[in-house]
């Protein structure tokens, strides 16, 4: 055995094609496993697929890379199937990576680990020359991964940009103001669903394949693959372009203003077909006709039954045990009924005033939550909290519904990180100012986590991860304290935050037979 790889051995034909078949079984398992351990990560990248128009496209990606790695089986003639040791770091590492991002409920993150996992069985047990002949058909399956959500803004800017710069050469009057086009015939809005990120996934998946078709050479493929994408870009604003001036034309009577998204992909079908016949013309493949040796394309030689089982078990194991104490680690926890929060009646010269209504939709997942009212001689405040006795996905309060006034209209006009001083150290919270019906208030959040003082989401969610890997209790409250905004207004906030610090007994969590949980007050 040698750092790179395993050694293949010499054998008869017979007994190359029965190994080539219990090579393929433990790698089949291996990806079973493994798929099996991570579900739920793999069962939302199918839902995506199948329910978000953008990604539509990873339905296809698998049959594609089989594809490729069919056109490509002439590779394989006279490699060895030698088992690849050093991958069990890649599958490792990869492991490590879902489970820091189950933690820190990250699902693209746990997707991207899982196609790495994948593709790092490849690696150990088809053995690096496999695995390199392949390269293209292995890394084309990041593909399946659901993920650049985060480019809908950049693109919904250049879609505008485009479709503006269109619109300067009509006599159609309009008004841009960011990703809203002001027509006479109606306000249209670009929204992140008309930014082009579905036509540009799909360009990338097809004009890879297509290059890997037509071109030799990695810069004309390149060339080909930069090219489809800019013409995504572009098509996407012109198909804009159009839908608002068939708008402006029939006055908002036809269908394809309505449809504009099933019409766009039929423009879009148009512009590959183009693309496709144009990029012929600089193809620089020659036919293709199979050769008679093509028909004795499989790997000369394989690696010893014990060495395919032992690297095989080896990786199952590796993946399979840390997935294992992920999913235990980070499992669903348990709602616990019967949790309550109580205040005290006062706290230094703040009297608790009424109970207060909030939305129902405000933290709707907290195992309790109140809202009192605190009233002193001169000011009013109130002080909203929500428990939560454990932290899991679906069940976080960072991640919950914040809205404390739930469909009311509101308007966001000041934002701010004070640090009130509290107990003679400084308290960063995050603070907003809104403007609604009941005039301009001012509103401040944190949180405490355990003991622990915070305002940053990032930082619960980061101690949440840690407490749960080590399987320890994730107890979180959030506090929004609010007040009509004044010039004093800040000051009462800080005050109140002082004296409930000071309060005995404090603000306490019960469980359902009156026990108190903890203090809840953690500064």
């Amino acid at each position: 055995m040698s750092v790179a790889g395993t050694k293949a051995i010499d054998q008869p034909l017979e007994g190359i094609r029965r190994q080539h078949i219990t090579t393929l079984v433990l790698l089949l398992a291996g990806i079973a496993i493994v798929t099996m351990m991570t579900w739920q990560s793999v069962y939302n990248m199918l839902s995506v697929w199948w329910n978000h128009s953008a990604y539509n496209h990873g339905l296809f990606i698998i049959p594609i890379s089989l594809y490729l790695a069919w056109g490509r089986r002439d590779r394989l003639a006279g490699l060895p199937v030698a088992t690849y040791w050093p991958g069990l770091f890649v599958i490792g590492a990869f492991a490590l990576t879902w489970l820091a991002a189950r933690g820190a409920s990250i699902m693209e993150g746990e997707q991207i680990a899982y196609v790495g996992m994948v593709q790092g069985l490849m690696l150990t047990i088809l053995g690096r020359k496999i695995f390199r002949a392949q390269l293209l058909p292995i890394l084309y399956l990041w593909l399946m991964v659901p993920t650049g959500s985060f480019l809908q803004p950049p693109l919904q800017a250049v879609a505008t940009w485009l479709t503006g710069f269109f619109l300067q050469f009509t006599s159609i009057p309009f008004f841009i103001e960011e990703f809203y086009i002001q027509l006479p015939v109606g306000l249209f809005e670009v929204a992140p669903g008309c930014a082009g990120l579905n036509f540009l996934l799909a360009a990338l998946a097809l004009s890879i394949l297509y290059a890997d078709m037509m071109y030799a050479g990695w810069q004309r493929k390149m060339i080909c693959v930069l090219t489809w994408l800019g013409v995504a870009i572009l098509a996407n604003g012109v198909r804009i372009f159009g839908i608002l001036v068939i708008a402006e034309l029939s006055d908002m009577k036809l269908a394809i203003v309505d449809d504009h998204l099933l019409y766009g992909w039929g423009f879009f079908f148009v512009i590959l077909i183009g693309l496709m016949l144009a990029g012929r013309q600089f193809s620089n493949i020659p036919p293709w006709t199979e050769p008679a040796a093509l028909t004795d394309w499989m790997p000369a030689n394989t690696a010893s039954t014990g060495q395919l089982y032992a690297v095989s078990f080896a990786s199952i194991f590796i993946a399979g045990a840390i997935t294992g104490y992920g999913n235990l680690a980070f499992s669903e926890g348990a709602l616990q009924p019967g949790v309550t929060l109580t205040a005290p009646d006062g706290a230094g010269e703040w009297k608790r005033g009424s109970d207060q209504n909030y939305s129902p939709i405000t933290f709707p997942n907290a195992d309790a939550r109140h809202m009192w009212q605190w009233e002193n001689s001169r000011a009013g405040v109130n002080l909203f909290a929500a428990f939560y006795a454990g932290q899991w996905e679906g069940h976080e309060a960072v991640s919950d519904n914040p809205g404390m006034y739930g469909s009311s209209e509101i308007i966001i006009t000041g934002r701010a990180a004070p640090a009130p001083m509290v107990n003679g150290a400084p308290r960063k919270v995050v603070e907003e100012t809104v403007s609604s019906g009941r005039g301009n208030i001012l509103i401040w959040r944190w949180y405490c986590d355990g003991s622990h003082f915070t305002s940053r989401a990032s930082e619960v969610r980061m101690r949440t991860a840690l407490n749960r890997l080590f399987m320890r209790d994730t107890p979180v409250t959030v506090f929004i304290l609010s007040s009509n905004e004044s010039a004093t207004a800040r000051e009462d906030m800080a005050a109140l935050m002082q004296a409930l610090s000071e309060a005995k007994p404090g603000l306490i969590a019960n469980d359902a037979q009156g026990n108190p949980v903890g203090n809840s007050v953690c500064w």
